[in-house]
């Protein structure tokens, strides 16, 4: 149900929706149905160019420096979050991370030669795949990188629970400050989350976006862009 409500909120769903409505209000409100349809119409075209969904992106990663984490005392511990899964194979049971998660665990890796700190990485269950995420994680870490992470969360699906999750387990080492690694449009989010249940997050960007330059090209839809 999380999932069917979170795709309906999201575009291009939710602006598809907006315009079936517009349509069929133009029945009895033309203008009103018709300004409906094509908002939705050009916010959708909007959205999927580069110039624009570039520009919405660093917005989201400028908000990175605004987050209260100067004066968190020194990290403790280095929290790796998980994005997604990718097939392997023919069989269901060879699946491994996707490439956000392995941009993720990789600028982990970075930070954990750097700093020596210990690793903890969250990720819990797919409907559809047999081995949580966070087992996968740990995986790569030790087969890819050679680094054996100290906590494996395998239980939470949303950001809000890979924070809960992850702060129960940290607590119980006297843990309250970490290195929090993520893409940098999600750590605004991911850090506000870790932070509302007592951690104090200090954002570690895996990657971070360059705005689009104005030229035809930028203004072509993609769906990466959107």
């Amino acid at each position: 149900m999380y999932d069917v409500i979170k795709a309906l909120c999201l575009p291009p769903v939710n602006f598809v929706l907006v315009m079936l409505i517009g349509l069929f209000l133009r029945r009895r409100a033309r203008r009103v149905g018709t300004a409906l349809a094509v908002m939705a119409a050009v916010s959708l075209y909007l959205l999927s160019t580069s110039f624009v969904a570039t520009r919405l992106v660093h917005d989201l990663e400028m908000e990175i420096g605004g987050l209260p984490h100067a004066a968190a005392g020194d990290p403790q511990a280095i929290v790796v979050l998980s994005a997604g899964y990718s097939y392997t194979g023919l069989k269901k049971e060879q699946v491994n991370d996707d490439a956000t998660t392995l941009e993720r665990l990789r600028r982990g890796a970075q930070l954990h030669r750097k700093t020596g700190l210990p690793v903890l990485v969250t990720g819990g269950g797919v409907a559809d795949v047999p081995v949580p995420i966070g087992t996968l994680m740990a995986r790569t870490l030790r087969t890819d990188f050679g680094i054996d992470p100290r906590w494996v969360e395998t239980q939470s699906t949303t950001t809000n629970e890979n924070a809960e999750f992850s702060a129960r387990i940290l607590r119980k080492h006297a843990i309250s400050t970490v290195y929090l690694v993520s893409q940098g449009w999600h750590l605004a989010r991911a850090a506000a989350a870790f932070q509302a249940v007592g951690l104090a997050a200090i954002p570690v960007p895996s990657s971070t976006s360059r705005l689009a330059h104005a030229d035809i090209r930028t203004f072509i839809p993609s769906a990466k862009a959107l």
